[in-house]
């Protein structure tokens, strides 16, 4: 007898095609016994029931699945346990056998001592009700008259779920199983080792189609998103290649119930799957994350502001760190981690923790503020105390600076925030004074037309502002008449300013060179009164 009859036939088109052609490889393969396939064991010497009773929801469960074991195989009898009014027997049949590949295709053991035997069970509402599968609570059991039975509404539900378990197709091989390979090797049957090829060979076309698909998608696609041009190809790769693991494994996760292994083997199974997809998933996002950040930083530099500069390394970075505690949550909850229980120690620790990295914590929220109040961006020469150098990165805990001789500080965000900066950055423009001293036998006329010079060499430079310098004679020194200079350069750069300086000083010797002004330095003269008796030349 066919167990599986009238069960919807999902294969078709290409992949229809393709999965045909790779069965009939294996047509030389003997057709074994018409049973159904390696399921679930239940202990039926646990049950304690008499098959038939329906008079329990332990009773009523394990005659469903007792009778769609392979030595005791009777769906007939199965359907029984099943609230069949107003549906067609033989579709009964058919969702008797679903809900059985259904419990197989998730790995979940059903233990029949851990069913209520008791005829008049009530639930902790006060129904007569047993919810045997907690992750689909539409699956039911409930008292109708004297007999326990699978309710209506899961009669009605099982197709659906069973549609969920095993998507697009993936039922193929529980249509072709009973006719193909039933004979047994190291505990599983030929059809499932080929069954396993088949999703072997899937996965490597998944994987093939998925790296190229992604690749074309990401070089057409995120530039017209984003409207820009640029995208390095090298980085789509990096890209493409995690995704494309993660679409695969996703891919053989969604086949692999159709094989129905023991389940020992399909919890291994499902819970490596589930590590695996979520390490890719890690991947992939730091990989995303990456490339936009790239692409943003690329863009913020045709900014004005280097605001966007500093932000985008930022976000990048705690994005990153969301995205890795979410995976490793995930994991820890696929290795049967309670997770609730963890979070909430966590949380009853959190004082602890607060007080141990206080640190941190201030540095963190010191970041936070160096964005909100903007005292410096990346770029900015700034100093305070012994404390000097150009930003080159503001971080999540330490900002980065280069000192003048090359070297790198890296100074917590919690110190700079409380700290007197100078933003030598932020100026519109510098200020230079100085003072040139001339020798005192130079003669008014020079000193005046030397003064009117170096006035008009200043004000003509290109880099300097067209008002408020200040060139005066305005002292008469200890060893020099002292002519005042003030200047304003419409310079923001260090080394800008140095060049400026140097061609209006350079300027200034030439006009003192022409006008036969020579420059006075410190000196002292000793005059005395009396030769000492004695003294000879």
């Amino acid at each position: 007898m066919n167990p599986y009859p009238l069960i919807s036939h999902k294969l078709s088109g290409t992949w229809g095609i393709l999965l045909s052609a790779i069965m009939l490889s294996f047509t030389d393969l003997a057709a074994q016994q018409d049973t159904l396939p390696q399921l679930s064991d239940i202990d039926t010497t646990q049950t304690a029931i008499l098959p038939g009773t329906l008079s329990s929801p332990r009773s009523t469960i394990a005659q469903h699945l007792i009778y769609l074991q392979e030595a005791t195989y009777q769906p007939e009898v199965s359907a029984l346990s099943f609230d069949s009014a107003g549906v067609p027997f033989q579709e009964v049949i058919e969702i008797a056998i679903q809900l059985k590949q259904i419990y197989d295709g998730e790995s979940y053991y059903i233990d029949t001592l851990q069913i209520p035997s008791d005829p008049n069970y009530l639930d902790s509402l006060g129904r007569a009700r047993f919810k045997v599968f907690p992750v689909y609570p539409e699956i039911y059991v409930t008292k109708v008259g004297d007999q326990w039975l699978y309710s209506r509404n899961t009669v009605f539900h099982i197709p659906k779920i069973h549609d969920k378990v095993f998507p697009f197709g993936a039922d193929f091989l529980l249509n072709i199983s009973p006719k193909i390979g039933q004979k047994k090797f190291w505990g599983l049957k030929l059809w499932q080792y080929q069954g396993i090829l088949i999703i072997l060979v899937i996965a490597l076309i998944g994987y093939w189609l998925f790296s190229r698909g992604l690749n074309v998608l990401i070089r057409r696609i995120i530039p017209q998103i984003i409207k820009t041009s640029w995208l390095d190809p090298k980085a789509i790769r990096p890209v493409a290649r995690p995704l494309s693991w993660l679409l695969t494994s996703f891919l053989v996760f969604r086949l692999y119930p159709s094989l129905l292994l023991p389940i020992n083997i399909s919890g291994f199974i499902s819970v490596g799957l589930k590590i695996l997809m979520s390490i890719f998933g890690i991947m992939a996002a730091y990989r995303i994350t990456d490339l936009f950040a790239s692409i943003s930083l690329n863009l913020a530099g045709n900014t004005e502001t280097t605001m966007d500069d500093q932000l985008i390394p930022l976000v990048s970075k705690l994005i990153k760190l969301i995205v890795g505690v979410l995976g490793v949550l995930f994991v820890l909850q696929n290795l049967q981690v309670n997770v609730t229980a963890l979070l909430a120690g966590i949380s009853i620790g959190g004082l602890a923790l607060a007080l141990a990295a206080q640190e941190t914590v201030k540095n963190l929220i010191s970041s936070v503020t160096i964005f909100l109040d903007r005292p410096f961006q990346i770029g900015d020469f700034i100093e305070s105390g012994s404390i000097s150098g150009s930003v080159v990165e503001i971080g999540v805990r330490s900002s980065r600076l280069r000192a003048p001789d090359g070297a790198m500080m890296s100074i917590p965000n919690g110190t700079l925030t409380n700290l007197n900066i100078t933003n030598h950055g932020v100026r519109t423009y510098r200020r230079y004074a100085t003072t040139l001293g001339l020798q005192y036998n130079t003669p008014p006329k020079k000193i005046e037309a030397f003064v009117e010079g170096a006035r008009k060499i200043i004000f003509d430079h290109p880099m300097t502002r067209d008002k408020d310098h200040l060139i005066y004679f305005h002292e008469m020194g200890d060893s020099s008449l002292n002519v005042f200079v003030a200047m304003f350069l419409e310079i923001t750069a260090y080394e800008d300013m140095l060049k400026a300086r140097q061609d209006i000083f350079l300027a200034i010797l030439k006009l003192a060179e022409e006008l036969g002004v020579e420059f006075a330095f410190p000196s002292t003269s000793l005059y005395l009164e009396k030769v000492p008796e004695g003294f000879r030349e």
